[in-house]
């Protein structure tokens, strides 16, 4: 896209042309990161989480997805019914082998 010029209004608004809005999918609402470094001002649409998701992304949260998918890929895993998981009725699962050699010192 060719260099296009854009004015701030006396508020410090300034509008981005609608071929811009359409190439980033920046539309009514899209909030917008402002970073400035050496006297220049990047814009980025921004990705924010909401409050109740932010424990998704805590080491404690994405530790324990690891080891999840770790199991998947062992084979430690085994369907149940409604039934079965809401009577505790489940199969027992063999320890990790972590756990199993530290049982043995």
């Amino acid at each position: 896209m060719p260099r296009t010029l854009v004015a701030v209004n006396n508020q410090g608004r300034l509008t981005l042309p609608a071929a811009v809005r359409r190439q980033l999918g920046i539309g009514d609402g899209t909030q917008l990161e402002v970073t400035v470094q050496d006297h220049e001002v990047t814009l980025r649409p921004a990705t924010v989480i909401t409050a109740e998701d932010r424990w998704a992304y805590a080491p404690e949260a994405i530790a324990s997805l690891k080891r999840a998918l770790a199991d998947v890929k062992a084979g430690y895993v085994f369907q149940l019914t409604e039934g079965e998981l809401l009577k505790g009725k489940y199969p027992k699962r063999a320890p990790r082998k972590a756990a199993a050699r530290r049982a043995k010192r």
